[in-house]
């Protein structure tokens, strides 16, 4: 959501696997991973882009906590391929 510089996520519904277990599907757009023009564009109120992203990356890690979760990314994930390789998927 611009302006309060947090992630926008949004839970989906709950789904019931084949095994039984349950999972959350949630949706997200635009989080402009390593794109500091969004973070300036956007007045998201962090000091730089890489504190942007880490705050970013710790609130995704808090939410997605489970192997069987799935995330829908709807667009605009990161600003740079290499920064896919590099950061977010460590």
């Amino acid at each position: 959501m611009p302006g309060d510089g947090r992630a926008n996520i949004q839970k989906g519904f709950d789904k019931i696997s084949s095994a039984g277990v349950i999972k959350m599907r949630y949706y997200i757009a635009d989080c402009h991973f390593g794109h500091d023009k969004a973070r300036i564009l956007d007045n998201r109120s962090f000091d730089s882009v890489e504190q942007m992203d880490e705050e970013m990356i710790a609130i995704w890690n808090r939410t997605v906590r489970r192997k069987k979760d799935e995330v829908v990314i709807l667009g605009d994930l990161c600003w740079y391929s290499s920064w896919i390789d590099s950061t977010f998927l460590r």
